[in-house]
């Protein structure tokens, strides 16, 4: 990554603009408008910002800005954004992530108005807003119905799975008219299924019921994925792993199976508060397959404001939480020691069943790992220890099943749903408003950002989407992805993403209680002291039943949260 540095003669140019940041200009003419950018550095890394810069310094080098002329933006990439502080900063724009007070900052008067970017035609042709997700907007917008921030990108957490470990042990379901098969019979009571016993036997039409694409002869249903975790226990290390030195990464899982289990309408209900959602009436007298987990009674709740604690008894989450305590139980789930870093466990991963290292099925991830581990070069350190650098380390994002039981048929398969957990956005710091020349900069460049061949390029780069946003890849950068990053991008493209937005009363009074993410009160139970995940409590003998009860809403509880 290069971080452009300011020239030094550039330095006492900056310390002027902050001081005429509330009206003064400057009489440097023919100087270039310092810009001060400040971009989360996990996640995506900075690769993309520092060829935006690039292009866009040079498509300006001739525009006057006031008594100046061009651009040259200088940026600092940083896990630790102050955000409280930027009122006296002297930075100008923001890329950031996990940004769950920005409706706070908009209140406060922190964020520049920057509604012309977002409404007035750009280069392409198209305003931005026509571009942006209609759930999202309420997130963007402060008084007057004015524009103050954009979505900067999404991601879900999920699974990843090794497409090689799969290719050679046969992991892919067959196809029901497939007679090259491999049949498992459980031990665990969960049923039985046929595998692909060759590389040209047909494989099933996967949770999309759609043949020849992405998921092809991945689990269809929850009871699928139990079965393949079964057969690998039995013959690899692990079927999944997750990182021990951060236990909210189980939590990961528990989000995206959630929200795949309750499909876009109803996860969009979630937070909505309106529409239909399957909730949990009691219990059977029998269990889940053979297991110890009780198998729910299910009705259907028509929701209102008043009602929204009916969403916390969603039928999905309790699936959600069986699968986790039947996993952690048959020994499915793996993690390794409080020391073991998400880092480290990418590197296991990609040198999976190589040397000393244990062979695993899937790790629990975010869509943007493979970033990371470019940027700790981490692939690059397999290639040269392990592999010919011209081998190609195959690695694919699992969908994940939205039914509990049975095989999805050719033509009956489910949409794909994913929750945006990133809450990342782009804003302008409003300490600036009165500085005509920097406005004007910071206002072109996020402009030329959020062109499609901008947007595009980002993409091709970060192999991640720009969040709520509705682009297509040209054909330079859909090339860029690799196959990792092209099965996330087609699930995209042809499924369904859910933001934690809304813009209901009680919703927005309550954000970061109320919303789906990772640190959901709902995947945090409080029993003897609060649970940093579902899977923690269940580790220490919490079954899902109580979890689940443990976690609901009722009227009464509804009624702190309520503001209709």
């Amino acid at each position: 990554m290069k971080v452009k540095k300011l020239a030094v003669g550039l330095m006492a140019l900056l310390v002027a603009f902050s001081a005429t940041a509330c009206g003064g200009s400057s009489s440097s003419s023919g100087a270039k408008v310092p810009i001060k950018i400040v971009n989360y550095g996990g996640g995506i890394g900075s690769v993309w910002l520092d060829e935006a810069i690039a292009r866009f310094e040079e498509q300006v080098k001739d525009k006057t800005y006031g008594e100046m002329k061009g651009a040259d933006i200088d940026y600092v990439a940083t896990m630790t954004m102050d955000l409280d502080s930027i009122s006296t900063s002297a930075n100008h724009i923001y890329f950031t992530q996990g940004t769950s007070n920005i409706r706070t900052m908009i209140q406060n008067g922190y964020l520049m108005d920057i509604s012309d970017v977002v409404t007035e035609t750009g280069a392409d042709g198209k305003t931005v807003l026509s571009k942006i997700d209609d759930s999202y907007e309420v997130m963007l917008k402060g008084p007057q119905d004015k524009y103050y921030a954009l979505p900067h990108y999404e991601f879900y957490s999920g699974l990843s799975y090794d497409i090689e470990l799969f290719e050679e042990m046969g992991y892919y379901f067959a196809a029901p008219t497939e007679t090259d098969v491999m049949t498992f019979n459980s031990a665990k009571g969960f049923g039985s299924a046929k595998f692909v016993a060759s590389a040209d036997a047909v494989k099933s039409c996967g949770p999309n019921g759609i043949s020849g694409d992405y998921d092809d002869g991945l689990p269809s249903s929850v009871q699928e994925l139990l079965i393949l975790c079964e057969r690998m226990k039995g013959e690899i290390d692990a079927p999944i792993l997750y990182t021990g030195g951060n236990e909210a990464y189980s939590n990961m899982l528990a989000s995206s199976l959630w929200t795949a289990l309750g499909g876009y309408e109803e996860m969009r209900a979630y937070h909505d508060y309106s529409g239909t959602v399957t909730v949990v009436d009691g219990y059977e007298e029998s269990n889940l397959f053979n297991s110890s987990v009780p198998a729910p009674k299910t009705k259907s709740v028509e929701l209102t404001e008043a009602t929204g604690y009916y969403v916390t008894q969603q039928a999905a989450r309790y699936y959600t939480l069986a699968f986790l305590e039947i996993a952690f139980k048959e020994g499915y789930i793996e993690r390794g020691s409080t020391t073991y870093d998400n880092v480290t466990a990418q590197q296991d991963f990609i040198a999976n069943g190589v040397g000393a290292n244990d062979t695993v099925g899937m790790l629990i991830e975010g869509n943007y790992w493979i970033n990371e581990a470019d940027d700790y070069e981490l692939f690059d350190k397999y290639y040269a220890a392990i592999k010919n650098a011209k081998d190609y380390r195959k690695i694919g994002w699992l969908p994940l099943p939205a039914q509990w039981s049975g095989s999805v048929t050719e033509g009956n398969g489910s949409t794909p749903t994913m929750v945006d957990v990133s809450a990342s956005y782009a804003f302008v710091n409003n300490r600036f408003s009165g500085n005509q020349a920097v406005v004007d900069v910071c206002k072109d460049f996020l402009k030329f950002l959020y062109t499609d061949s901008e947007l595009s390029r980002f993409t091709g780069v970060t192999g991640v989407a720009k969040a709520a946003l509705n682009y297509s890849l040209d054909s330079a950068d859909q090339a860029k992805l690799d196959e990792f990053e092209s099965s996330v991008w087609a699930m995209k493209k042809t499924g369904n993403v859910v933001y934690a937005t809304a813009s209901n009363a009680t919703f927005q009074g309550s954000y970061n209680t109320l919303r789906l993410s990772g640190n959901s009160p709902l995947l945090r139970p409080i029993f003897d002291r609060q649970y940093e995940t579902s899977l923690a409590a269940i580790r220490v003998g919490k079954t899902a039943k109580e979890i689940f009860e443990k976690t609901a809403l009722d009227a009464t509880d509804w009624s702190e949260y309520y503001k209709g």
